[in-house]
């Protein structure tokens, strides 16, 4: 009788865990939709026992990403990349059921530690710090284990430390929107370079870059202000020292550790700004090095202006992002310029030669 009860209850668990696989997939997914999002929310206020067996992947699957390196591991991953979106979904409950198997082996022969304050990995109680990064030209997405979705964009680093009075997410680089799960007695804050963004439940998104900070709030509301300097108790002074309040449709621009400059507040384009997601990028009466600079976030292949008189070229226009040749093409044929290759892969841009014949009369 106990065996089939405890066959019964570990099939249980097993359909679980090939469940939360699946909406991982899902939810990381370029593709994913809103109405996904709610079905996943759905999905884990079923039963404690879904949103607990999500975490628990969750965290492993954080601590795979210092493992990809495995043969094994990366092997799958790459078998999970290869397949059509159909088979992808019905494979990934197998492929990520393995890989979670494998990073419980390593776990346990203890190539991998963390604190051993709760019973799960990575969940909210825990003194561990989930770090999640991507890599440049990759996008990522990452449901939490309070069911707030984050989207890393390209070359993007954050680090989540959950506790009992505050939801904290670090930006340490890149950009992420977040898609904010209400929790009213739990802000959601996000810190970066100096700024500190806070949410109770909304959606926005944070680029952090060169000692600039942007902010796009998409829907929701979100209050952003100065952050005190680590491990001060002197409360924040000076221009830019009061919060702003951002509603949806607005953007804020501010730079990083200035004392002189307040931020700066404009209506956004929300389409345009958020269209990282799809994988590409719009330009608008962008000068050409602006734009040269936007492409070069998405590939290591750096297109390079040697001829500053290309700066006076403004582009406009949709293009994929990391895809440097079609967009180094498309410059070609609407401005006089001419690429060549160096010796180290990079693009290299000048004004086009215009060689004129001469005539003997």
């Amino acid at each position: 009788m106990n065996d089939r009860i405890d066959n019964s209850t570990a099939s249980l668990v097993s359909d679980i865990d090939e469940q939360a696989a699946c909406w991982d997939a899902r939810l990381r997914a370029p593709g994913c939709t809103d109405e996904e999002r709610l079905g996943f929310r759905a999905w884990c206020r079923q039963s404690p026992l879904h949103q607990q067996r999500f975490d628990d992947l969750e965290a492993t699957l954080g601590v795979l990403r210092s493992a990809m390196n495995v043969p094994e591991i990366r092997a799958m991953r790459e078998a999970a990349l290869d397949a059509s979106p159909e088979s992808r979904i019905r494979r990934f409950g197998t492929q990520w059921g393995m890989a979670l198997a494998a990073g419980m082996s390593i776990l346990a022969a203890g190539l991998l530690w963390f604190g051993t304050n709760s019973g799960h990995f990575g969940t909210e109680d825990s003194d561990a710090v989930l770090k999640f990064t991507t890599a440049v030209g990759e996008r990522s997405t990452r449901t939490l284990t309070d069911g707030t979705v984050a989207e890393l964009n390209t070359n993007t680093s954050i680090e989540v430390n959950y506790s009992d009075d505050e939801r904290l997410v670090t930006l340490r680089q890149g950009q992420s929107m977040f898609d904010v799960a209400k929790d009213l007695d739990r802000p959601f804050v996000v810190v970066a370079g100096d700024q500190r963004i806070t949410a109770v439940g909304t959606v926005f998104d944070v680029r952090f870059e060169n000692d600039e900070v942007k902010v796009t709030l998409v829907e929701g509301v979100v209050e952003v202000e100065k952050e005190a300097p680590h491990g001060s108790s002197q409360p924040v002074v000076g221009r830019n020292s009061q919060a702003v309040r951002l509603v949806a449709g607005e953007q804020l621009f501010t730079l990083v550790e200035s004392t002189t400059s307040e931020p700066i507040v404009t209506k956004a384009d929300v389409e345009r700004e958020t269209i990282w997601r799809e994988g590409r990028v719009f330009f608008e009466d962008v000068p050409l090095p602006d734009a040269i600079a936007e492409m070069n976030r998405y590939n290591t292949v750096q297109i390079i202006v040697e001829d500053p008189r290309l700066g006076e070229h403004r582009v406009n226009g949709m293009f994929r992002a990391g895809r440097q040749a079609n967009f180094v093409n498309a410059l070609e044929a609407y401005f006089p310029v001419e690429s060549q290759t160096d010796e180290n892969g990079q693009i290299l841009l000048n004004s086009k030669q215009v060689h004129k014949r001469l005539v003997d009369y």
